[in-house]
């Protein structure tokens, strides 16, 4: 059986979370898929992909998928970081629907840690985790 290749989820949340007004009012543009966190200007967003192997049933494949996204929020201050951290939560958490051929079926709350900061960075660090369900959208 061969493995399954997913839909590319990366389009699908990036245009969630920049089309949001508070998100931009919040980061701008700064929001960056699979980036060095050294590399970028606060505020802004970094956000990693990990999908699993997806759902199977006896048929073979379902073709619905899970990942584990996180969030790495880089702010100025602890009141910055977490209003990121909100309003991501505001815009994906309980959000379903279909961008860029992808379908999200469920997008549920992991875990939302603050990150003690290098001593050489004196920036303020904030790790979101959210769990989503997808699938392509052409798939039934």
């Amino acid at each position: 059986m061969s493995k399954r290749v997913p839909p590319n989820l990366g389009p699908h949340l990036y245009m969630h979370l920049c089309v949001d007004q508070q998100i931009i009012d919040l980061v701008g543009d700064r929001i960056y898929k699979g980036r060095d966190e050294q590399d970028v200007q606060p505020p802004s967003v970094v956000y990693f992909i990990e999908v699993n192997d997806g759902e199977y049933d006896l048929d073979g494949h379902t073709g619905d998928w899970e990942a584990e996204v996180r969030f790495n929020i880089v702010a100025q201050n602890d009141d910055e970081g977490i209003a990121i951290s909100a309003a991501i939560c505001n815009r994906l958490i309980g959000h379903t629907g279909t961008v860029a051929n992808v379908e999200i079926t469920e997008c549920s709350f992991i875990s939302d840690t603050e990150e003690e900061p290098e001593e050489t960075i004196d920036l303020y660090h904030r790790i979101l985790t959210l769990l989503i369900s997808f699938k392509r959208a052409d798939a039934n």
